[in-house]
């Protein structure tokens, strides 16, 4: 049987022109978001149940999701601390 290996999003190169992500079940240990709040044309972001088994989320880059406009958050029961920086999502409705 072999090992089980985790993903580690910041290893993955999501296309620049990338404007939906949804992540469900993919039990993320690192914060997902240093590498998503790069991508500069997201406008919809889903992260449902076991997508981050993490208790922190920080958003700190400057200027962070700049198109992004939907933040969708579900079940992330394991989630205690999330730090979001100035001037990130900027465009965030809801």
């Amino acid at each position: 049987m072999g090992q089980l290996s985790w993903m580690v999003l910041s290893e993955y190169q999501f296309p620049l022109s990338l404007t939906q992500l949804c992540l469900s079940n993919t039990e993320l240990k690192e914060d997902p978001m240093p590498t998503l709040e790069k991508l500069p044309h997201l406008q919809l972001l889903k992260l449902k149940q076991n997508s981050y088994l993490g208790r922190k989320m920080a958003c700190v880059g400057s200027g962070g999701f700049p198109e992004l406009k939907v933040l969708h958050l579900k079940s992330m029961y394991w989630l205690d601390e999330w730090t979001m920086g100035s001037g990130a999502m900027s465009k965030l409705e809801s």
